[in-house]
């Protein structure tokens, strides 16, 4: 279930803000029969980086300098590994207009899809509360912000927040101008606090509102029509009243 304004999630100013989820066609076809939105756990994105600490903050915490008393700043780096288990994030490119180096990275010219959407909708599409057996369940939490580039300094603050990890990338990162949904458990009591649960390889499967969530479906700019005829047919299959739309960028001036 969507948690709104959990610190540290910094959402767009506009909740509008459009928003594209770049993938494979099978990618699609997932979200679209199951209803369900996937989230990777964050050691499993390429950027093997993703919840580390920065170069700086190690050294700082393996440092006989460090503020740390004897033993703990192991004992950080140590959970900051750990934690990377316990938090999964579907991510989502902030953009008014297409981007051919997000088709390119992440779906491809020919056999790629786009899903659209805004900030709100996102965020709507993640509030309905989960029933099993006819009772409410709250076995997730969801909280969307917007992820920080240019993190490579000493941060104290990040030693203890995983959350706070998440949301930091590198600047070598910057072109993806992500919006990031970051799944978590319900904390639950355990030894020295709270803590979260160590989520499924390679990911989650959480209930999503297709109608809610998806804009429109836009193909790769090379898509083949046997695409666009499936990618219609499973919307219709799902019943949503939408029909995909090709790209335009590869098309020729109109002379």
């Amino acid at each position: 279930m969507y948690k709104a304004k959990d610190p540290p999630f910094r959402p767009p100013e506009n909740p509008d803000q459009k928003i594209w989820h770049y993938c494979k066609f099978e990618g699609l076809a997932s979200l679209l029969l199951r209803k369900q939105l996937f989230f990777t756990r964050l050691d499993k994105l390429d950027d093997k980086h993703e919840g580390c600490h920065t170069e700086a903050t190690i050294a700082h915490l393996r440092s006989p300098e460090s503020l740390w008393i004897s033993g703990s700043g192991q004992n950080a780096i140590a959970s900051a590994k750990r934690t990377r288990k316990t938090l999964a994030v579907s991510c989502w490119h902030m953009n008014d207009i297409e981007s051919v180096a997000m088709w390119d990275l992440y779906a491809g010219r020919q056999a790629g899809v786009a899903i659209q959407s805004t900030n709100s909708r996102l965020q709507s599409s993640l509030s309905q509360p989960r029933k099993r057996s006819g009772r409410i369940v709250s076995e997730w939490r969801v909280n969307i912000g917007q992820v920080e580039y240019g993190y490579n300094r000493l941060d104290i603050g990040t030693v203890t927040n995983a959350f706070d990890r998440a949301l930091k990338k590198r600047k070598s990162y910057e072109h993806e101008r992500e919006l990031r949904a970051v799944l978590s458990s319900t904390p639950h009591k355990g030894r020295g606090g709270m803590v979260l649960k160590r989520l499924a390889d390679p990911g989650e499967y959480v209930d999503v509102n297709l109608e809610l969530l998806i804009e429109t479906v836009h193909l790769s700019p090379l898509a083949k029509d046997w695409l666009v005829e499936t990618t219609d047919l499973l919307l219709q299959m799902v019943g949503l009243p939408l029909s995909s739309r090709r790209s335009p960028l590869m098309d020729g001036p109109n002379y």
